[in-house]
């Protein structure tokens, strides 16, 4: 049975109503973290009487709600349905209005709908697809500067419950844009986390019969070692495998497409940062994002290259 308590109050039973108390009085947007000091963690509501919007430990909401703190920390981190605020010493604080979510998200449950479709039910219809990309590239970014893999990750992961298929990869794909910016730690911590990603995603994939591998290298720039890294990651489940090169000499980016029996090579970065190589030197056809003579193009644009060497492959056309 659940416990109630005097901060209920009347809600609609209709997943837009319970959409509509997701942001707070603070304005708190509810895709990322807002840091609280950990001296206002108490046993029950924090701010409750000092004229701000009360928060409570998750200890607090399991009894208001009767959800177990294992399940509501899996909602948050899978589907991203509440996102706390947090202390510095990593302490849950959810307000009234993420309660409130968390009561009709059970509700749905208990009527039988899947906790991912209820999390889109009850996702802020207010703000528009872009903004809410954008909310989320911030959070990502405020993760990054933190050096916070777990929050990256959990950045990523709320994306996936957003209400079109694709705001995983465009958030994967703007993040080569944040690399000019960032100081070099975090580029390599970024890299870093990214490879880890790969190498989980290819582990977790199913084996397609007669997947075929394309190689996708970089020159030794940062910002070209992540737009690989993030190509790669949009071919995961295309039915083609990614393997990649880091600042390869050319010799070995020879060696490497007959050893893997490459389908396509793609390389990061203009013609240019490939000075000596010439398409006949590879057995495979090769893409560069800024092309030369006797390669294919590939754009800018990080979506629509990944699309492109996608189509070619599926179709064997040329797509000059």
């Amino acid at each position: 049975m659940r416990l109630e308590s005097s901060m209920d109050t009347a809600t609609s039973s209709s997943p837009d109503a319970s959409a509509r108390t997701r942001r707070d009085h603070s304005g708190h947007d509810g895709i990322g973290p807002r840091t609280i000091d950990d001296t206002q963690v108490v046993t029950g509501a924090v701010g409750a009487g000092a004229g701000v919007a009360a928060l409570f430990p998750i200890r607090v909401v399991s009894r208001l709600t009767g959800i177990n703190p294992v399940t509501i920390r899996a909602w948050e981190r899978r589907y991203g349905l509440v996102m706390p605020e947090r202390t510095p010493g990593g302490h849950r604080l959810y307000s009234r209005a993420d309660v409130e979510v968390l009561r009709a998200a059970s509700r749905l449950v208990d009527q039988g709908v899947s906790i991912s479709r209820a999390s889109r039910l009850l996702d802020d219809p207010v703000h528009p697809r872009e903004d809410r990309e954008d909310r989320f590239l911030e959070r990502f970014q405020e993760r990054l500067h933190a050096l916070d893999e777990d929050g990256m990750s959990a950045v990523l992961e709320a994306s996936l419950s957003a209400d079109t298929a694709d705001t995983d990869a465009q958030l994967l794909d703007r993040l080569p844009g944040l690399v000019p910016g960032l100081p070099r730690l975090e580029q390599r911590f970024l890299d870093g986390w990214l490879e880890g990603l790969l190498a989980f995603r290819i582990y977790q994939r199913v084996a397609q019969p007669g997947e075929r591998r394309v190689l996708v290298c970089s020159p030794a720039a940062p910002a070209h070692r992540t737009w690989a890294l993030v190509f790669a990651l949009g071919l995961v489940g295309s039915g083609l495998r990614p393997a990649m090169l880091y600042a390869p000499q050319l010799d070995d980016l020879a060696e490497a497409v007959q050893r893997i029996d490459a389908v396509a090579v793609v390389l990061g970065g203009a013609a240019r940062a490939w000075a000596g190589l010439t398409p006949g030197m590879l057995a495979a056809p090769a893409f560069v994002e800024e092309a030369g003579e006797g390669f294919l193009p590939l754009g800018t644009e990080i979506h629509d290259a990944r699309a492109r060497v996608i189509s070619f492959l599926s179709t064997d056309a040329d797509p000059s």
